[in-house]
Order: C-alpha cells, then sequence, then structure tokens
C-alpha cells in the first residue's frame, strides 16, 4: 500500500490542506476499509481545527460542536459496522 501524504498548498497562497485522488484500483478489501477508516479520523482532527478557530459567540459555539459530534459519529459508525461479526449484525448495525 503506499502511502499517500496530506499536501500543503502554501506557496499558492491558499492555506487548505489537500490529499490527492486516491487510487483503490490496487488495494485489497481491507487495505480500502484501512484507508477509509484513516481518511475519517484526519476528518475528525480538521473538524476540531476549525471549531477551534471559530468565533466565541454562541451561534459560532453550537454549530462548531455539531460539526465535532457529527463528524466523530461517522467514523465511529464506520468502525462499528466494521467490526460486525456477521452479515445479520452488520446490517443491524447499519441500519441501527
Amino acid at each position: 500500500m503506499s502511502e499517500r501524504a496530506i499536501e500543503y498548498d502554501g506557496d499558492k497562497g491558499n492555506d487548505q490542506l489537500r490529499e490527492p485522488v486516491a487510487d483503490y484500483t490496487t488495494f485489497s478489501k481491507s487495505q480500502f476499509l484501512d484507508d477509509i477508516e484513516r481518511r475519517l479520523k484526519q476528518h475528525i482532527l480538521r473538524c476540531v481545527k476549525v471549531c477551534r478557530t471559530l468565533p466565541v459567540d454562541f451561534d459560532a459555539q453550537h454549530f462548531g460542536r455539531q460539526l465535532v459530534r457529527s463528524s466523530s459519529s461517522a467514523a465511529t459508525n464506520f468502525r462499528a459496522v466494521r467490526r460486525g461479526r456477521s452479515q445479520k449484525e452488520y446490517y443491524a448495525r447499519r441500519t441501527g
């Protein structure tokens, strides 16, 4: 599995992080799932950084906390589904 680093686009005056488009054709199923889990964890960290830069007023903090909760629940649900022991448990977790 090739490691893809997040590139910083600082030379162009753009302060955003960008990740190259993933080519999953050479990945096995477990490598694909590991990569998705890694990317979800990175997404949580980026959302936390955004939340820390928001102003202190109520509206900004409210939506910032909501962003962190929703991003972390996506990773948590993905992990729970992935740990399912049977096909029935997989569907029960996915739809529950």
